[in-house]
């Protein structure tokens, strides 16, 4: 380390032994012995021990002249200090809600009297507060580790929570033990160690506990003003594993080709939970019919793939979204008189017959998309030529799709099956990401690849009707048809 460095070493050694010898001059102090008004002076000033203990220097330093090891130890040190500070704060703050001395002043109470002088919100000061009454009134222990370092302040938060609704004879004899753990643990680790010991110690309690979080439970679902849907709401500890268990297989794990973020991954795993149960045909029936997506599109918007297509609860979506959900979709013909007045509406029918999409399931076995493991009661029946392009609903046409890699096949994306039966995805000309291929396998040989094609041959859309013939749905797919990866 060079001469600079060591120097800018020592001066920070010199600032924490000041800030240490100023700490102990604070603990040493006796608040009780303090008039009030004295009392929240000392600490409504206590921010200016912050220049005394050094601040104003270690602003003026230059941590870049410091080896990577001493910066890191002073990170650390600083680090203890302010919590060894933020104890002695507590504790004086302790004292002067004792004495009911911030009643009298701005806001009305302690907290408020706090939020006022320090410009804290109304949670924050509060929080602050309930954390030194529980260290003042039985958690001396807690407060001792803190004080000298060994413990964070978000270590205390945790013990104090846990403890503040039990006797004090519980939490006397259990407080060492809790305190031992938290100079093991991180914070987020001892909360659970902290629920385990209330289960041993006051079962009662637990229990109400979740009774009282369950009684918290809430959804709250509402559409932006900029067309997206704004979710918020809170579940109780079994109810919110059950939902995250459910996300976390959906979602998986990322990386790789995968270009979403973890926080995309989740929605889009919940957007396919609520697909899948849609799908199912379990959910109880609304004004007699299955639950299902409402789409209204023109005809025209369909055809040209220009325009925006309606829904029910959340209004206008893109007209290629809308002609991605028709293509493995209910379609019913409605006739109107203008904008809204209908004339006649059609039977519905099936873009894509179910033998049909048994024969598909049967051949395809999920989504074909390169590394994708999605079966096939979460994936769509893809035309790859769209019907509404005149491309027929005949086996030769379709692929199964899970929806992700629906909307990317939607959005540009082609598909390539070659002769070996392997397949690989080609994003679009403008797009960054590299082409999706198998995870792993040969490379393809033989002659050049077939590309799926995106006019199949000529001719009238073919649909069929009624039952498949057994052998169709029970045998491989026919040599003439692309078999996916």
């Amino acid at each position: 380390m060079s001469s600079s460095g060591g120097e800018a070493a020592a001066e920070l050694a010199a600032l924490l032994d000041t800030a240490t010898a100023a700490l102990t001059a604070w603990a040493a102090a006796d608040p009780q012995q303090l008039s009030a008004p004295a009392l929240g002076g000392r600490l409504a000033a206590f921010g200016a021990l912050a220049a005394q203990v050094g601040v104003a220097a270690l602003a003026a330093a230059d941590p870049q002249q410091l080896a990577d090891a001493a910066l890191g130890e002073g990170i650390v040190a600083l680090g203890t200090v302010s919590g060894q500070l933020e104890a002695q704060r507590l504790r004086w703050l302790a004292v002067f809600d004792g004495r009911g001395a911030g009643a009298g002043d701005r806001g009305g109470s302690t907290a408020g009297w706090l939020g006022w002088h320090t410009r804290q919100g109304p949670r924050h000061s509060a929080r602050i507060v309930r954390l030194a009454r529980s260290l003042h009134r039985q958690l001396p222990a807690t407060h001792a580790a803190l004080a000298a370092g060994d413990i964070s302040v978000g270590h205390a938060d945790v013990l104090a929570q846990g403890t503040d609704d039990l006797p004090e004879d519980i939490v006397a004899a259990g407080e060492p033990t809790l305190v031992e753990a938290a100079r093991r643990l991180t914070p987020h680790q001892l909360r659970a160690a902290v629920l385990h010991w209330r289960a041993h110690v006051a079962p009662e309690q637990v229990d109400r506990d979740f009774a009282a979080h369950h009684e918290r439970r809430r959804l709250h679902v509402s559409s932006t003003l900029d067309g997206l849907v704004a979710l918020d709401g809170l579940l109780d500890a079994e109810a919110g594993n059950t939902v995250l268990t459910a996300i976390s297989a959906l979602a998986g794990p990322g990386g790789g080709d995968d270009p979403r973020t973890s926080a995309q991954r989740r929605a889009d795993a919940l957007v396919d939970l609520a697909r899948h149960a849609l799908d199912s045909a379990e959910l109880p029936d609304t004004g007699g019919d299955r639950p299902h997506i409402n789409v209204q599109v023109d005809l025209q918007v369909l055809l040209t793939g220009t325009g925006a297509a309606d829904l029910d609860f959340t209004g206008p979506i893109p007209a290629e979204r809308a002609r991605q959900l028709a293509c493995d979709a209910g379609i019913s013909r409605i006739i109107t008189a203008g904008a809204s007045q209908p004339l006649d509406v059609g039977r519905r029918t099936r873009t894509v017959p179910t033998h049909l999409r048994r024969a598909l399931v049967t051949r395809d076995r999920g989504c074909v998309f390169p590394g994708c493991d999605r079966p096939p009661a979460w994936c769509d029946s893809h035309h790859r030529q769209h019907w509404a392009d005149g491309g027929p609903t005949v086996l030769s046409n379709l692929v199964l799709l899970c929806r992700f890699h629906h909307g990317m096949i939607h959005r540009g994306w082609t598909l390539t099956h070659h002769p070996d039966g392997t397949t690989t995805a080609t994003p679009p000309p403008d797009h960054p990401t590299r082409p999706h291929h198998p995870p792993a396998g040969p490379p393809p040989s033989g002659p050049p690849p077939d590309p799926l094609p995106d006019q199949p041959p000529a001719g009238p859309p073919e649909t069929p009707r009624g039952p498949a013939p057994p052998e169709t749905l029970r045998g491989p797919a026919p040599p003439d048809l692309p078999t996916a990866a």
